[in-house]
């Protein structure tokens, strides 16, 4: 596995992107990759690294497909083995059991002014998993302790840094 994989998955997440990551997580027999194997899969079928190549990354590329439609992540069991044989056509012989991860971006709650509802109100985005950014030319950071950001400029000016 290829670490430089990581920075694809930040930058296609940074993008707003909605991406699937299929991980390796456990092989027997014969296989045509190892443990830990990347793979990134994009919303139209599209990808980034390879976990094996042929039928077993088609195979996987659907199942990640349904998983970002459903939103939810999953282990999938493929069996490396010709389809007379009951596997997905392949000749390797043996299995892997695959991680599907649905990563989607994090929402942003932008906050127009600094005032005592707004600090409460960068608070609760915060619980709720927002990414927090307030947009204030006197807003002072100190006061927004758990933001992402505090932009002290305004609105138009500031805008381009996030």
């Amino acid at each position: 596995m290829s670490a430089d994989i990581y920075p694809k998955i930040v930058e296609s997440i940074s993008r707003g992107n909605r991406i699937a990551v299929a991980t390796i997580i456990k092989v027997e027999g014969s296989t045509p990759q190892d443990v830990w194997a990347k793979m990134i899969i994009n919303d139209d079928g599209s990808t980034v690294n390879t976990i094996g190549g042929g039928c077993l990354e088609n195979a996987v590329i659907v199942e990640a497909q349904q998983a970002l439609k459903d939103g939810k992540s999953r282990v999938t069991h493929f069996d490396l083995t010709k389809e007379e044989d009951g596997g997905i056509g392949m000749i390797c012989g043996g299995a892997v059991n695959v991680m599907i991860e649905v990563i989607q971006p994090t929402s942003t709650l932008l906050i127009i002014g600094s005032g005592h509802i707004s600090i409460a109100l960068s608070k609760l985005g915060r619980i709720l998993g927002f990414r927090v950014v307030v947009f204030d030319p006197f807003a002072k950071k100190e006061d927004f302790p758990d933001t992402d950001m505090v932009i002290t400029e305004s609105v138009d000016d500031g805008l381009s840094q996030i």
